[in-house]
């Protein structure tokens, strides 16, 4: 907790200097200030959450720093000194936004007491306005919402984005899988609570395709404190991934450049996962800067080596013998035609160990890296006939899920999470049985209720939207439209004409 402390009296700022040392709370004074101009000017700095002020300044008074404070740094909050005769003032201040007074002489009971106050109120509120963030940042993912509504409410405007997604690479079983990711992901989230606050918010979830996915934003206007603790966040990534993966399971981080706006943000989340194949042939089990792994996307020889062992594995997985084989085959080609250095087969063979469980060596050469993958290959079609029904059961069950939860906030983590599987398997294993991917399994599941609802004349094309889970008519609208070929309206109306047709006839 950053904290100023503002009085024209030092002996005040040292006796209050001094009580907060003492107490146990994580208190950093980041500054003192004899005036309102003082004031402001540390405010601007360090954007501290907490500000202690007396109200009687030279140059700028308390209220008029309050005032102007609050504008310079609107998560900032306030705690007037005062002295009895000073009371009117202080009430103007509470007016103006400020948590709480003191009556000078402060005593060392009432400090603390006005800080655990102020300090509950303060969690929750961080809490909560962070929980508003990821829940924005799901809904966008998932196609609820679009940044044409946020924006509209001025929610991230003037906001600047970081972001990593994770992979994991492992031949596990699959709940092996998932309980890692979901360790890791809790991991994630405890870090996280350690930098929230002030204009830094993080959230952390599941895309659409099954990766885990996070997110860190702050105010893109200047330098801010936001920005520092994001990149703190980030900071202890590689610690984590290091932490987590074991020599069975490897996870690897992709992480952008900084983004200064949502559409720059959207980008490179595309060209995060345009690179992520790159991973298997520049390297597992590390945290990857985007533009260090975009140097390995100048050779396309390199480029179509790391899609076809990115197939290799998701075939493997996917327990799918003749594509698996095909891809064998396909991965022999790409090998002839690219120049690989030792550092990249080295990174192929551990690719291959921890995806597959295939052992290679490097100074293997070609045909024996082919034969070794056919014969383990071979394992797929004694596991296929046992592993079916339950490959069936899990998209059943994942299906039954949507169908009973789809007006809900909903997405592949969560399903998987219960399920016992990792997202991107749940993903991968939906698409192969559906034929359609998952979120617009969802989708069209919603728009079809849609079209029941639509059917009820006493509700609202905006009730008829909340009822299905989307949070702006216009998105849904936008939607329904695509999929149905006529606006929701009109789909209405060309019901009652039909119906009314029909009752005539």
């Amino acid at each position: 907790m950053r904290v100023v402390i503002a009085d024209d009296e030092s002996l005040v700022r040292a006796s209050l200097r001094s009580m907060l040392e003492e107490l146990e709370l994580p208190v950093s004074i980041v500054g003192e200030a004899a005036n309102g101009e003082e004031t402001l000017a540390l405010v601007q700095e360090y954007e501290p959450d907490l500000v202690f002020i007396d109200i009687q300044m030279p140059k700028l008074n308390g209220l008029g720093a309050i005032e102007s404070g609050k504008k310079l740094s609107p998560q900032t909050s306030w705690i007037i000194l005062t002295g009895f005769s000073e009371f009117n003032y202080a009430r103007e201040a509470i007016r103006l936004g400020a948590d709480n007074y003191l009556l000078k002489p402060v005593s060392p009971e009432e400090l603390e007491e006005a800080l655990q106050g102020w300090l509950k109120k303060h969690e929750k509120h961080k809490l909560f306005r962070n929980s508003q963030f990821e829940n924005q940042m799901i809904a966008l993912a998932h196609g609820l919402s679009s940044i044409e509504d946020t924006n509209n409410q001025d929610t991230l405007m003037d906001t600047a984005f970081l972001c990593a997604t994770f992979f994991i690479d492992s031949h596990l079983e699959e709940k092996q899988k998932a309980d890692i990711l979901l360790q890791f992901s809790l991991a994630l989230r405890q870090c996280a609570y350690r930098y929230i606050g002030g204009d830094a918010k993080i959230a952390i979830y599941t895309r659409p395709t099954g990766e885990v996915f996070t997110v860190g934003c702050w105010k893109y206007t200047k330098q801010t404190a936001g920005k520092t603790k994001i990149q703190e966040y980030f900071g202890e990534i590689n610690e984590m991934i290091i932490h987590f993966s074991n020599e069975n399971a490897a996870i690897t981080a992709i992480q952008s450049a900084d983004c200064s706006s949502f559409e720059d943000f959207q980008q490179q989340i595309n060209k995060i996962l345009d690179l992520s194949a790159l991973r298997t042939i520049g390297g597992i089990h590390k945290k990857w800067g985007i533009e260090q792994l975009s140097a390995y996307q100048t050779d396309s020889h390199i480029t179509e080596l790391s899609c076809i062992l990115i197939q290799l594995s998701d075939y493997y997985k996917a327990e799918i013998y003749l594509n698996y084989m095909k891809t064998v085959t396909d991965f022999e080609k790409a090998l002839l035609n690219a120049k690989l250095s030792k550092q990249s087969k080295a990174q192929i063979c551990l690719f291959l160990h921890y995806a597959l469980g295939c052992s290679l060596q490097a100074a293997e050469d070609v045909n024996t890296w082919i034969q070794k993958l056919q014969h383990h290959g071979s394992q797929l079609l004694a596991q296929n006939q046992k592993n079916e029904n339950r490959q069936t059961d899990l998209v059943d069950q994942a299906i039954a899920f949507i169908d009973q939860n789809y007006m809900n906030n909903i997405g592949v983590g969560q399903i998987a999470e219960q399920l016992n599987v990792t997202p991107n398997y749940l993903s991968t294993l939906f698409h192969k049985k559906t034929g359609i991917t998952f979120t617009k399994y969802i989708m069209k599941t919603r728009i079809l209720k849609a079209k029941e609802l639509l059917l009820n004349d006493t509700m609202q094309v905006q009730q008829v939207a909340e009822a299905v889970g989307y949070y702006s008519t216009r998105h849904f609208t936008k939607l329904f439209t695509e999929f149905v070929g006529c606006y929701p309206s009109e789909f209405r109306n060309q019901f009652k004409m039909e119906n009314t047709s029909t009752t005539t006839t």
